[in-house]
């Protein structure tokens, strides 16, 4: 069987998400958010910000199954797109774009 590397995982996902096909959520947790594929499978992504152990923000990412059991963990410092895979996943989970597309709006009527 084949060994699927992290990158491969990042790649799907990152070209999914790029593609809407992949329904993100918020989670309870701030700047965490979750999808779920069928009933076995789900992936978390998450900043988190620890300026006593890091400069900067890490990102990481979890590939899991049903029952909680983590399949897989990459971090930015594996593979720098998670970053920019972190932030579609927000604008995707809280609708930003709908938001940002209602401000344009405003600012884009005609003066009164």
């Amino acid at each position: 069987m084949p060994r699927i590397t992290k990158a491969q995982v990042v790649d799907s996902l990152y070209v999914a998400t790029e593609q809407d096909r992949i329904e993100w959520q918020p989670t309870a947790e701030a700047q965490q958010f979750i999808a779920t594929f069928g009933p076995k499978w789900s992936v978390v992504i998450s900043r988190s910000f620890n300026i006593a152990f890091a400069p900067q923000p890490l990102t990481t990412l979890f590939v899991m199954k049903s029952d909680g059991e983590a399949l897989l963990q990459v971090q930015d410092s594996d593979d720098p797109r998670l970053r920019e895979l972190h932030e579609m996943a927000r604008r995707r989970a809280l609708k930003i774009d709908d938001d940002l597309t209602d401000f344009l709006n405003e600012v884009d009527k005609p003066p009164k």
